[in-house]
């Protein structure tokens, strides 16, 4: 089997209906821990809103996998 072929059978292709749902699925950990930070370091200075607490408890409370 020739590089080209190899390549060819490796990874998601672009454009599929699959790849950005598992970009999602890879990139979430990144996102939880960018929010994380940034909730450390701009917490101080500015406070959250109510109307996005209740927004990410809802979400999180009724957040089912399918």
């Amino acid at each position: 089997m020739s590089d080209s072929d190899l390549e060819n059978k490796i990874g998601m292709p672009q454009g599929s209906i699959l790849s950005p749902i598992c970009c999602n699925i890879l990139l979430n950990k990144l996102d939880l821990f960018v929010e994380k930070r940034m909730l450390e370091i701009f917490c101080d200075k500015k406070p959250i809103s109510a109307e996005y607490t209740a927004s990410r408890s809802y979400l999180s409370e009724n957040w089912k996998p399918i």
